[in-house]
């Protein structure tokens, strides 16, 4: 529920930017064209489980925004892949 006044003139444009979660479709594991589960990877990222990032490979993303250009609810998996990918990178520096 949007807390916006509508007006005669007002287009409705407010309603509709508002980004929904994930709905579990797998669009965005469909289209991978590095083979990624983008979900499986977003959540591991937000867990800060490297270990995890490391197994589901997220360091062959190639970002190329397939993931996010297919979502129908318009999360932004490509952000949630580089984050990843570069969590992944720096603990792996880390460890050197």
């Amino acid at each position: 529920q949007a807390n916006v006044p509508i007006y005669k003139g007002s287009s409705g444009s407010p309603l509709f930017n508002k980004k929904l979660e994930c709905i579990g479709c797998g669009k965005c594991s469909e289209k991978c064209p590095s083979f990624l589960t983008p979900t499986a990877i977003k959540y591991a990222y937000l867990d800060k489980n490297v270990d995890l990032l490391k197994k589901l490979n997220v360091t062959k993303c190639v970002q190329c925004g397939l993931c996010s250009y297919v979502c129908p609810s318009r999360v932004e998996m490509t952000d949630y892949m580089a984050k990843a990918k570069d969590l992944v990178m720096k603990a792996n520096t880390i460890k050197k």
